[in-house]
């Protein structure tokens, strides 16, 4: 697409919240994505529908369980391991912990490197909340032409820009021709921190 070859726009797969978490995943996700997702409850089923958005085949996600991970009582150290904190206290339910807003919540899998520098690799899964009102530096996935991109949203005196979190990517300026909007501001970015 041309917000993709032309401007360094990650492509995305979409997922939106029906009856508490997820709702559309795109088609060209991997399998192994789609692992993950049985991972932690969530079963993609197909859903015949067309996107408002281009290049976008749509999977439909439906919660099947709760995860409830134990909470170390004590906050972990990054400097030499306390033998105080050798036990647990209570249960974190990830889903309320990641989700503040059902209802306006998505999945988004990231593709792409225009924002390593903020931490966002290829194969990231991002929380984004349709509810959060975007300022400037928050993170966002806004829709150029039609495409989905993640980029950083800075206000610059009266113009909006989406920078880029990488050199080799140029910033885009927001201008009044461009069909261009804030699509959802990003609240989490999921991540391995160990490669297979």
């Amino acid at each position: 697409a041309l917000c993709r070859k032309n401007m360094g726009c990650s492509h995305f797969v979409v997922g939106r919240d029906h009856t508490g978490v997820a709702d559309y995943y795109a088609v060209d996700a991997s399998q192994r994505f789609f692992d993950k997702l049985g991972d932690i409850g969530i079963e993609p089923i197909f859903l015949n529908m067309m996107s408002e958005y281009k290049n976008l085949d749509l999977f439909s996600i439906i919660k099947k369980t709760q995860i409830n991970t134990p909470v170390f009582l004590d906050k972990v150290s990054a400097g030499f391991p306390s033998p105080a904190t050798d036990y647990m206290e209570n249960k974190l339910d990830l889903n309320e912990y990641l989700i503040r807003h059902p209802a306006a919540t998505f999945i988004v899998k990231a593709s792409g490197s225009s924002m390593v520098n903020a931490d966002i690799y290829s194969g990231d899964l991002l929380i984004v909340d349709r509810s959060v009102t975007p300022k400037s530096n928050n993170i966002v996935i806004a829709s150029i032409f039609g495409d989905l991109t993640v980029k950083k949203l800075k206000k610059k005196e009266k113009s909006f820009f989406l920078i880029s979190a990488n050199d080799e990517y140029p910033s885009i300026e927001v201008k009044e021709e461009m069909e261009c909007f804030i699509w959802g501001v990003v609240t989490y970015i999921i991540h391995e921190t160990t490669s297979s």
